[in-house]
């Protein structure tokens, strides 16, 4: 999910939080969000909001994806069934 954020000088910015590298408060309220995608030179971008680092990196947070960890046995089924999508249950299950 893209997140909404208005940069310093009122600009909009849709952010995909999975590219978000760093949340750095540079000031009480005033947050720089720091995004790398794709490779080669003009791919790291500051994007500077009027928010605290907490608020920042809550809005990310909620709009991450879910992450289910699993893993396959040796004779290729997995040992939390066809419909388990707890990744806790995977990672007791694992050890």
């Amino acid at each position: 999910m893209l997140v909404r954020f208005e940069d310093t000088k009122g600009k909009t910015h849709w952010i995909n939080p999975v590219h978000v590298k760093v949340v750095a408060e540079v000031k009480p309220g005033r947050t720089d969000i720091f995004l790398t995608y794709g490779g080669g030179w003009g791919s790291n971008v500051t994007i500077k909001v009027n928010l605290p680092a907490d608020q920042v990196a809550d809005m990310l947070n909620v709009a991450m994806p879910e992450v289910v960890l699993g893993y396959v046995t040796d004779d290729g089924r997995s040992p939390l069934g066809g419909a388990s999508s707890g990744g806790a249950a995977a990672a007791a299950a694992a050890g």
